[in-house]
């Protein structure tokens, strides 16, 4: 019982620090994309 316990745990935070590396990825992807954006209005502005 004690090892099935054990597992669950372990599986379960294996789980959250996956889902926390896909939302910082994801606030990655957004910081660089709206820079992106951003810059793109800027150079289209200067036309």
């Amino acid at each position: 019982m004690r090892i099935f316990y054990d597992y669950l745990l372990s599986n379960n935070s294996a789980k959250a620090s996956n889902k926390n590396k896909e939302d910082l990825s994801r606030k990655a992807f957004d910081k660089i994309g709206g820079y992106l954006y951003h810059r793109h209005l800027q150079i289209t502005k200067s036309f």
